[in-house]
């Protein structure tokens, strides 16, 4: 099954009305830096412009990654991503939390019946979100909410279910 690169158009009416255009690209990190897949994602906006009478809100770049190699290849069981793990975080400026979701939390990080925040790659996942440092620190990229406020600190982290209906329901399903 292809996984391209999809560039996304938002185009916006005269009435308010948002409609997404998408196309699928090749697209490969290794002779094209994500400045030239925005380069390209522009010039193909300053096309798609010049027949649109709507105007262009805004856009995406939706780039495929593969997992690394060194990461674990299958679940342990009996994992479900309904169970995650929910930690809300607090954001320069605004009293509102940005929520990350982990689904399938992993049972060795649970300490009587709650997330263990004293857990080792347990903190360190906290302290890359909120490390004004960023990710990677040759090359940073700091942790957001939604709305571009850094994140500052952990307000609370919890043990949730989401069910993901549609999924259970191919994976069970029998004939």
């Amino acid at each position: 099954m292809a996984d391209p690169t999809i560039l996304s158009y938002t185009i916006q009416d005269a009435e308010g009305v948002k409609a997404v255009s998408n196309y699928y690209v090749a697209y490969d990190g290794a002779t094209l830096s994500m400045n030239g897949a925005n380069s390209n994602w522009d010039a193909l906006g300053t096309l798609i412009n010049a027949i649109t009478d709507g105007v262009i809100v805004g856009g995406r770049i939706t780039v495929p990654l593969q997992p690394n190699p060194a990461w674990r290849t299958t679940p342990a069981a009996p994992t479900q991503v309904a169970n995650g793990g929910l930690f809300n975080f607090n954001q320069n400026g605004i009293k509102y939390l940005q929520e990350t979701l982990v689904p399938a939390f992993a049972v060795s990080k649970i300490s009587s019946g709650r997330i263990d925040l004293t857990d080792a790659a347990v903190s360190a996942y906290i302290a890359a979100l909120v490390n004004p440092l960023g990710l990677y620190p040759l090359d940073p990229m700091f942790g957001n909410s939604k709305y571009l406020n850094a994140l500052e600190s952990l307000h609370d982290a919890f043990l949730n279910t989401r069910k993901h209906r549609r999924q259970l329901t191919k994976s069970s399903f029998e004939v």
